[in-house]
């Protein structure tokens, strides 16, 4: 029964410690070179820098698509229907993109938070 907890607790420190690399790696990512050296608010703070830039990106990507649709639709565009396709899941693609991008940035940001919020209570 113990062994059983205990190997329950280890997976869990396992998926915890792998959760928080693959989180560590984002950021690392995102920030670049530069991260290394910054503090959690400074790497808070460029994130949400970046996460306003995403969220932009995303809007206009999106704003792409309802143009090009509304001109298509109303005939105002001479694009063929096989060039209108191409260009609507191209900006499609985009938006789901930076919609990904966007969910791992609050992730990363939500867990800085927590790790601010450790420091502060010790």
């Amino acid at each position: 029964m113990n062994t059983t907890t205990e190997r329950n607790a280890t997976q869990q420190d396992n998926s915890t410690s792998a959760a928080e690399e693959r989180i560590k790696t984002f950021i690392a990512i995102q920030l670049g070179q530069s991260a290394e050296g910054l503090s959690l608010r400074e790497k808070k703070e460029k994130l949400s820098s970046k996460f306003k830039k995403v969220l932009v990106m995303m809007l206009l990507n999106f704003g792409f698509v309802v143009f090009f649709s509304i001109s298509f639709y109303y005939d105002i565009t001479q694009l063929s229907t096989l060039w209108f396709n191409l260009i609507i899941v191209f900006f499609i693609i985009n938006v789901l993109f930076y919609a990904y991008q966007r969910k791992q940035l609050k992730e990363a940001t939500s867990w800085i938070d927590s790790k601010l919020a450790e420091n502060n209570d010790m």
